[in-house]
């Protein structure tokens, strides 16, 4: 996936204004880990990004080091947050999990 970068970043004597991501291998997702957390509570479920997996994505499914995608726009930084979800199929949707079997009572051990 081709990303045109709005600002260009440097690595070395190059300058690039855009960056070629390949597709993240099983290795690529174990070693990371997903690039979102899912947080449930107080009758609510939310899907929080984590900016730093993200980049560490971006810096391996580009072959640069994380110290070059320090300099990319916040735009930049949301176009490669896409990229990166996109590649793994956006953010999952989340139903709630119930029980199918009715809850026992607590056993008292006194």
């Amino acid at each position: 996936m081709l990303i045109k970068l709005t600002k260009p970043i440097r690595h070395g004597d190059d300058t690039y204004t855009e960056l070629e991501l390949r597709a993240p291998t099983i290795d690529d997702i174990s070693d990371l880990g997903d690039p979102y957390l899912i947080v449930v509570g107080d009758g609510e479920t939310q899907i929080r990004l984590q900016p730093k997996i993200i980049l560490k994505y971006a810096a391996r499914l580009s072959g640069l080091p994380p110290s070059s995608l320090k300099e990319i726009s916040i735009q930049d930084l949301n176009n490669l947050k896409a990229a990166v979800l996109g590649f793994l199929g956006d953010t999952p949707e989340v139903e709630p999990t119930l029980p199918t079997a009715p809850l026992k009572s607590p056993v008292s051990l006194t």
